[in-house]
């Protein structure tokens, strides 16, 4: 049989689709909300181990100014 990875929890600001199932090669794909861009990778592959490759994606917020949106991270 083949090994099934389990569901994936929506990140915050986000969705995350389980096309096919969620069983051995499988994908994930992530998307994002409106103003929230993502960091990290947008896909995850279900493992012949039962475990989803990767690490999950955050969805950081973005700011509005007048030139459109840009990361909304304070440099220190």
């Amino acid at each position: 049989p083949f090994s099934d990875c389990g569901p994936l929890s929506n990140p915050d600001n986000g969705v995350v689709q389980h096309t096919s199932g969620t069983t051995y090669g499988q994908t994930a794909t992530y998307q994002c909300d409106t103003g929230y861009m993502m960091n990290g990778i947008s896909t995850r592959l279900c493992a012949a181990n039962g475990v989803w490759t990767n690490t999950p994606p955050t969805c950081e917020a973005l700011s509005k100014n007048d030139t459109g949106y840009k990361w909304n991270i304070s440099k220190s």
